[in-house]
């Protein structure tokens, strides 16, 4: 969460006469204490618990973590057959389809960042958007496959990404028919 705050400062407009350089980012530092401290006690009582997972290959668990993303997109994006366990297999086994759809992902988040990138406010939520997306992505790294989806992980990211899409959809570039 510090680094939403930090996104956000990062596209504040800054008033004309005030201070451009780093020390406008002084007033997040206490939210990284916060997170610091946490990590310490998470750390304390449950150990350092960093790296593939229970019985997997780092190799392996950066290849599968697009394959977590696409499963969340497509959750987010077309919220069918939503459940408590998710098979393993959707997020660790690779095919044409879901290689074409990492591909086609890409290329829209590139399109969309280009065609907004002048308007602060979207670029916000797509910054805001792609950082809550991360820890969920991460879980990869955590868990064993069968946890690495869970909903849960998506209610936070679904906020801006609903705000992307109003901007979307009220674009004053597209037709009144389509707004």
């Amino acid at each position: 969460f510090p680094w939403l705050l930090v996104s956000y400062e990062a596209l504040r407009e800054v008033p004309s006469g005030t201070q451009q350089g780093s020390k406008r980012f002084i007033w997040t530092l206490p939210f990284f204490a916060v997170v610091g401290a946490y990590l310490v006690v998470r750390t304390l009582l449950f150990g350092l618990n960093t790296g593939p997972g229970p019985g997997g290959s780092r190799m392996a668990v950066l290849l599968d973590t697009p394959l977590v993303l696409l499963v969340y997109l497509q959750n987010l994006f077309w919220p069918f057959r939503l459940s408590f366990f998710y098979p393993a297999e959707w997020g660790s086994q690779w095919t044409g389809l879901k290689g074409a759809a990492f591909i086609l992902v890409m290329v829209a988040a590139i399109f969309l960042w280009r065609r907004y990138r002048d308007r602060r406010e979207v670029r916000l939520q797509f910054l805001w958007a792609a950082i809550l997306l991360v820890p969920a992505v991460l879980g990869v790294f955590t868990f064993v496959r069968e946890d690495w989806v869970h909903d849960r992980h998506m209610y936070l990211v679904s906020v801006p990404i609903c705000l992307i899409l109003a901007t979307l959809l009220t674009d004053p570039r597209l037709p009144a028919k389509v707004s």
